[in-house]
């Protein structure tokens, strides 16, 4: 057809999501409603507003013995506080491969390089430099449609570059996965993971965006989530979450639902 010359290359197809939100105090609201981006996350007028951009390239995407994705995404925002005005970046450049060696196992790699930054007021604890450096390893198993069976394996550092002497923070991780089918009435999913995380010598301030909820030292989680269908009209979904971190006590979380559909 008209584009056979585009053949050559027909293994790679392309995504592209562009987000733009603005709640402003403009005057001139066509400026807003038309889109003139001059007027967007400014810091006399912006009460919130963010522009985002999600673009992925995938390569072979549908071969299942061997795919790749690149990504970029990139995520600007600006807030107003009564403390002050704070401007954040996220951004993150990424490469993943999946390979399937056979029918049940494959492999899926991911590096992850990240920025996580905002500028706010002197006094806040917000303030941040971020920038991470990740390798993630998925081994899958499965031995029967039923059944799958997995282990993650991540490893990477992050450096908060804000403070006068930056911190630097070293990850560990593996998290031990079993799915189980029943028939296409139910599922069970049982999860464990451990994370480590070592700090070099400061005492700076740990952002949340910077250990992501973990505490240094070892941090332990196990997870287990049952959804079973009791008939057409009748859903149940049962979870329990535990997790101890940094050696501190065990936090036990239970809920149960039933669901009735008419």
């Amino acid at each position: 057809g008209g584009l056979g010359f585009l053949e050559p290359v027909d293994f790679i197809s392309t995504e592209t999501t562009v987000r733009v939100e603005e709640n402003s105090k403009q005057n001139d609201i066509a400026k807003i409603y038309l889109l003139d981006l001059a007027y967007f996350l400014d810091e006399k007028n912006t009460i919130r507003g963010s522009q985002s951009i999600l673009q992925d390239i995938f390569i072979f995407e549908n071969s299942s013995s061997l795919n790749f994705r690149l990504r970029f995404n990139e995520r600007r925002s600006l807030t107003e506080f009564s403390g002050g005005v704070e401007k954040g970046l996220f951004s993150e450049k990424s490469v993943r491969a999946r390979l399937r060696l056979v029918r049940e196992f494959s492999i899926q790699t991911d590096v992850v390089l990240s920025a996580n930054n905002l500028a706010a007021p002197v006094a806040s604890l917000r303030n941040r430099k971020i920038s991470s450096t990740d390798f993630i390893f998925d081994f899958s198993y499965r031995p029967e449609n039923f059944i799958e069976t997995g282990l993650i394996i991540k490893t990477g550092t992050t450096t908060d570059e804000y403070p006068v002497k930056p911190t630097e923070l070293k990850l560990n991780s593996q998290t031990l996965r079993v799915n189980l089918s029943f028939a296409g009435s139910g599922r069970l999913r049982f999860e464990v993971e451990r994370t480590e995380l070592i700090r070099n010598e400061t005492e700076n301030f740990l952002p949340f965006e910077l250990t992501n909820g973990n505490l240094i030292g070892k941090n332990y989680y196990w997870r287990l989530n049952f959804d079973y269908r009791i008939s057409t009209n009748l859903q149940s979904t049962l979870g329990y979450d535990g997790r101890s971190q940094g050696g501190g006590r065990v936090i036990h979380t239970a809920r149960a639902e039933v669901r009735a559909f008419f």
